[in-house]
């Protein structure tokens, strides 16, 4: 779970409904950045544009991956198998798909989508 308007990480055991772990982080995220997506011990999140950052889930330690997506205010979702995190878009274009793979650190910008996507939308990886 993302902390409100920040980068705190929390860790919830929803089966025993129970709090696993806390990483607080002071960051300042705007609550209209939708990025928040867990896969291979990293929980990844943004500022409304700015790069995406990596919690490790076992340390609480948070770093920027270098990468900022092109798009922002943008939605993600991850694909476990692969380590890839789909960026949907919002602003500038409202049309600018993206991939990160989290694995090689690296952004790919895939097919636009035919018509902009609106506000407060959101990915889902299938």
């Amino acid at each position: 779970i993302r902390g409100y308007g920040n980068m705190d990480v929390t860790i919830v055991d929803a089966a025993a409904r129970t709090v696993l772990e806390r990483w607080p982080n002071a960051s300042g995220v705007g609550e209209n950045s939708r990025t928040g997506t867990f896969v291979d011990g990293f929980f990844y999140q943004r500022e409304w544009d700015g790069p995406l950052m990596r919690t490790d889930v076992g340390t609480g330690v948070t770093t920027s991956t270098g990468v900022t997506p092109s798009e922002a205010h943008a939605a993600t979702d991850a694909d476990p198998l692969t380590g890839r995190i789909y960026i949907g878009p919002y602003t500038p274009t409202g049309t600018t798909f993206q991939v990160f793979d989290s694995r090689t650190n690296t952004l790919t910008t895939l097919a636009s989508a035919p018509v902009a996507v609106s506000n407060h939308s959101t990915i889902v990886v299938k």
